[in-house]
């Protein structure tokens, strides 16, 4: 919170909130920057009056991108080292090779998600139906949790779009996120992201 500050605005918070989650993604899992930034990011954008889910799908994208700036940031990376030396020989990727795509990459997605914010959803900030144990709670400084769920193949949220399976409803839950955005259902070995108080 104390380094994310007190931005004037949507595009102000996106800048510093991409910046910070795509430097700590270059050196950390992207899963586990997401996962433990959601809690911290959806009461940070409560303080300063934004709706919560305006600040999710860049924390997701920023993860992403930070995490292709370097070769330990994500394993894609690791992936793509081994199969250049088909064509390159043995010429190993170095730690940094990436820098310069990754940066670029995550700049142009900045300026990207400034200027389409204004058609991400933009719920009220309101308590949820959990009432007491649900955004009032988190408000008046209700512990938060975040936790990360993985849909299992054939299961009960397999195929369902995140809106048809009701989590987003249940008492205490103040966010939730999945980890392919831009597809509208749940796919098998997909996570999901959820940040709740102590009643979720």
């Amino acid at each position: 919170d104390k380094t994310l500050g007190t931005p004037g605005g949507v595009a102000s918070a996106t800048v510093r909130l991409m910046l910070c989650v795509g430097f700590l993604s270059s050196v950390l899992s992207s899963t586990a920057v997401v996962a433990a930034m959601i809690p911290a990011v959806v009461a940070w954008a409560r303080r300063i009056d934004i709706s919560p889910g305006r600040m999710l799908m860049p924390l997701s994208f920023g993860a992403q991108l930070g995490g292709s700036c370097t070769l330990i940031g994500s394993s894609h990376c690791l992936i793509a080292k081994d199969r250049t030396k088909a064509v390159y020989g043995e010429q190993a990727m170095g730690m940094f090779d990436l820098l310069p795509i990754g940066v670029s990459l995550l700049l142009t997605l900045i300026v990207a998600s400034i200027l389409f914010s204004c058609l991400l959803p933009q719920p009220p900030l309101a308590p949820d139906a959990g009432g007491e144990g649900g955004a009032d709670a988190a408000e008046a400084g209700a512990e938060q949790y975040a936790a990360v769920f993985v849909v299992e193949a054939g299961g009960a949220l397999c195929g369902k779009a995140l809106s048809e399976t009701g989590i987003e409803r249940l008492p205490g839950v103040s966010a939730v996120h999945k980890q392919h955005p831009t597809e509208p259902r749940l796919d098998a070995g997909e996570e999901l992201w959820v940040a709740c108080t102590g009643a979720g």
